[in-house]
């Protein structure tokens, strides 16, 4: 090699070492249009089954200077609707002695996904996950549970509180609307125990102003009928005007009440905050029906 030769080399090897670019290592690492093309494709797939954060790298990689146009605008779309809809969850832990505390291990579907707390919030894709907590110093058994993570949902508060080992399961308390490791479930959700009540009032309440409603009616039409047909017009006496009047009025009472509960509720659905802790509609029976002279109406359920 001559000597120009070796300069060459050597200048060479000092822009490269100095993160300068030099003719060709930018070509070399630009992505063909081919691995373009594939990316292309892999972020629509993983975007339709859930996985975004695999989604957001496949992504990144379509929107390099390299690529078409068209592929590259594309990839910049979804990259941006994928940050927007990629959930993200903050945790929160207890040790033994209730004290708060950052040595905790936490996987997610069995994937390491924390070695410790840092407050930061964490990404992780939505669907139903398993989340496992284990304290790092061993002082108590690993807890287990299962969320609901929602896509779009951010910066979601998940805490648990630690049991010492040898006093049963680790103590689940709070774990934002997860089921505990042992399959005791907790309500998942954002409406408050009352909503739920004032909807099934509301609901009885307007039953109960088609039962009344439609009794009353149609005891005011045999009444109006002539004797002859079985009615008592224009002689009825007062208990049998006197029932049909009742009948009204506790229709008017029913729809009333109905549809002010149903105004409540309402307004607490749309105003209830997403962590409130929440009753399952399916716990509420609402149950109603004519009978002899009147009819009957009932809310059960457990709260």
């Amino acid at each position: 090699m001559t000597r120009r030769a070796r300069a060459a080399h050597a200048s060479l090897v000092c822009l490269a070492a100095m993160g300068v670019a030099v003719p060709g290592a930018a070509q070399k690492s630009a992505p063909s249009k081919q691995e373009c093309a594939s990316a292309y494709e892999d972020t629509q797939a993983l975007r339709r089954d859930g996985r975004l954060g695999e989604a957001q790298k496949r992504a990144l990689a379509c929107t390099q200077d390299a690529c078409p146009d068209v592929v590259k605008q594309d990839c910049t779309r979804w990259l941006a609707e994928i940050e927007t809809n990629q959930p993200t969850v903050v945790f929160e832990a207890f040790d033994v002695s209730g004290a708060e505390t950052a040595a905790v291990e936490v996987s997610v579907d069995g994937a390491l996904l924390r070695d410790h707390l840092d407050g930061k919030s964490v990404s992780v894709d939505p669907g139903q996950r398993v989340f496992r907590y284990q304290l790092t110093d061993g002082s108590s058994t690993p807890v287990e549970t299962r969320v609901l993570v929602r896509e779009g949902e951010k910066n979601r508060k998940l805490t648990v509180r630690f049991a010492a080992t040898g006093s049963g399961p680790g103590a689940v308390a709070g774990i934002d609307g997860a089921d505990s490791g042992d399959g005791a479930g907790a309500q998942d959700g954002g409406v408050p125990t009352l909503a739920w009540v004032l909807g099934g009032v509301g609901v009885v309440g307007i039953g109960a102003f088609a039962t009344f409603g439609i009794l009353g009616l149609s005891e005011k039409g045999d009444r109006e009928a002539p004797v002859a047909e079985g009615g008592c017009a224009p002689n009825c006496s007062d208990d049998e005007v006197s029932s049909v009047r009742t009948k009204l009025v506790l229709a008017d009472v029913s729809l009333g009440i109905g549809v002010a509960a149903l105004g409540v509720a309402t307004y607490l659905f749309v105003t209830s905050p997403k962590d409130a802790p929440a009753a399952s509609p399916s716990a509420l029976r609402v149950q109603g029906g004519p009978t002899r002279g009147g009819g009957w109406a009932s809310l059960g359920g457990a709260f």
